[in-house]
């Protein structure tokens, strides 16, 4: 960013406060790349340098982890190197254990694509011209339909739904691994029980997942979102929970709001279950979710890990759902409730309907497509 130019007709004052206004419009640039959108940008340029280290020792691009830029090493890549690129990743082959069992697919023609995005990102944001041409873009049509044909990954891989029943059956699956009386779980009972709770291992680890599944079916979190919530995020209102999420809290770069209204039953309800936890732990500031210890939260860390939000969906509701099944389930849910889009990307803190279409074309079609035969 060049630095604003100030006239001899211009006060001493504006002077003095252009460099203090230069410093402050480039933190706000750094401030405006979510995290998550970095750290895929990262990801797409160690592979991209992997490959340009392999075949001329050299990488092309440079990662400045404090400013949140990415660079070009050279004067560009030319389109004869971004084809060699794309041939290269394309033809990456499955990785294959021992017992014949997949343990990774090549790249998928999505990822792929993603990759030529940033690479043509990046040149722009260099003020190079791009390689992305329309050969380029014919190119990727004839690598997508070789793909096909030789049986490799086309799409990425779209994470399975969790609907309400899954959800009830997990939380219930959960209550009844750690032994936890329903009479517990009832706000009149819990102070009783409070002491008794917070000591037990188990049971504390429960009333965290349980929280943790109903929060972040009826919030459509992401799980590193759900992971990293705080309570300074939380608004309790009148039989419903608003959360405020940012650039920094999440993968989208603009602020939102999420409404999550109450539910009848109370073993169910996830602000029912918030509440209880909070009361428990006495969380009053901070991240909300913890590793558990037999001595109790585990504060001395970081929040939970995200991965570690994947595992409790897997194992208490199916080995077929990922993290991000949540998320979809509670769209779809809406969807067909007859909840507006618009309401739903509001909530989901989507900026366009095209990812929130692409969740509920799969289950639609297959819902309302019958045979005519």
């Amino acid at each position: 960013m060049n630095k604003l130019k100030v006239n001899n007709q211009n006060s001493k004052l504006a002077s003095n406060l252009l460099p203090d206004l230069y410093d402050y419009s480039e933190g706000a640039l750094i401030d405006a790349v979510p995290r998550n959108t970095f750290e895929a940008y990262r990801s797409d340029a160690h592979c991209i340098n992997e490959f340009f280290e392999l075949v001329a020792n050299e990488s092309v691009i440079n990662i400045d982890e404090v400013q949140k830029k990415f660079y070009l090493i050279t004067e560009g890549i030319s389109q004869e190197m971004l084809v060699a690129y794309i041939a290269y990743v394309a033809d990456k082959k499955p990785v294959i254990s021992q017992k014949g069992e997949v343990l990774r697919y090549g790249m998928s023609y999505a990822s792929i694509t993603h990759r030529v995005a940033f690479i043509s990102h990046i040149h722009k944001e260099n003020n190079i011209p791009s390689p992305y041409t329309s050969n380029i873009k014919k190119f990727l049509k004839a690598v997508k339909k070789r793909m096909g044909r030789d049986g490799k990954h086309i799409h990425a891989n779209q994470a399975k739904k969790i609907n309400v029943f899954d959800l009830k059956e997990g939380v219930d699956d959960v209550i009844k691994s750690a032994k936890i009386k329903l009479r517990y779980l009832q706000i009149n009972k819990l102070n009783v029980h409070k002491a008794d709770i917070r000591r037990n291992k188990i049971k504390l680890t429960a009333l965290r997942d349980r929280t943790l599944l109903l929060l972040g079916f009826t919030g459509m979190f992401r799980r590193a979102e759900l992971a990293a919530l705080k309570y300074e995020q939380l608004e309790f209102g009148s039989n419903q929970l608003f959360i405020h999420m940012t650039d920094q809290d999440s993968k989208t770069s603009y602020d939102y709001k999420k409404h999550i209204p109450a539910a009848e039953n109370t073993l169910y309800c996830p602000i029912a279950a918030l509440r209880q936890y909070l009361k428990v732990t006495g969380i009053t500031d901070g991240y909300l979710f913890y590793r558990i210890r037999n001595k109790g939260l585990d504060k001395s860390g970081k929040h939970l890990s995200d991965k570690t939000v994947a595992r409790l969906i897997k194992t208490h509701i199916g080995t077929d759902k990922s993290g991000h099944s949540l998320r979809i389930g509670m769209a779809v849910a809406m969807y067909e409730a007859g909840i507006p889009i618009q309401v739903i990307m509001n909530n989901g803190g989507w900026k366009t309907e095209a990812m929130l279409w692409r969740y509920i074309k799969q289950y639609n079609i297959a819902k309302h497509n019958k045979s005519v035969l």
